[in-house]
């Protein structure tokens, strides 16, 4: 009886184990959104950005692994323990660029991915490529307004400084102008006392 119990013991335990192994090497495919941004040019002379995209865009991508894995990273990425991001350098990624500045996305993940998801394979990324925008850009002295949060001038008694240089597109208008957006707080304590703002756009 004991050699019986014994014997059907075994043959469940393999039979588990032999059903665990199969379902790890099974293999499975998932799609996930990838967001890919430019990185900000060390050189302010010059301008990165994609095509049609400015400086982000999401890709989809085609992952394929073990169930187990892709079960995992599904979950985590449903609960946001992990994001896929990756930045791109125009510098540094130059080898990912062709002669036109096209940009191939799908061996730029590959590469980038082996970190994040080892034990994955990316078979493929929507859009596969991409072009790269590099614009020069040349320094301007433009004059510093204030406006509301609906981009209506607000009249000031002072700003300091008047005006900022910046590096704008040669074939930027005379007419632009350094922005300081502020909120109806903010709007509210300058009326008492001055303030600091420092995001200008």
């Amino acid at each position: 009886m004991r050699n019986r119990i014994r014997k059907l013991l075994i043959v469940v335990f393999l039979t588990l184990f032999i059903w665990v192994w199969a379902y790890n090497t099974l293999e499975e495919s998932t799609q996930h959104l990838v967001a890919l941004t430019t990185a900000r040019s060390a050189n302010p002379e010059k301008l990165v950005s994609f095509e049609g995209a400015d400086l982000s865009v999401n890709i989809e991508i085609n992952i394929t692994g073990p169930a187990s894995k892709v079960t995992e990273l599904r979950k985590d990425i449903d609960n946001n323990a992990k994001q896929l991001q990756y930045t791109f350098n125009v510098v540094d990624d130059k080898k990912y660029l062709s002669s036109d500045n096209m940009l191939d996305i799908t061996e730029f993940i590959k590469d980038r991915a082996k970190a994040d998801l080892p034990g994955f394979t990316i078979e493929s990324a929507s859009p596969s490529t991409i072009k790269v925008l590099i614009e020069e850009l040349v320094p301007r002295t433009v004059d510093v307004i204030v406006v509301d949060e609906n981009d209506f001038p607000i009249e000031a008694d002072s700003i300091t400084p008047r005006s900022v240089q910046i590096y704008v597109p040669k074939d930027t208008a005379d007419t632009l102008k350094a922005r300081v957006r502020l909120t109806k707080e903010q709007i509210a304590k300058a009326r008492t006392a001055p303030i600091t703002e420092t995001h200008v756009y």
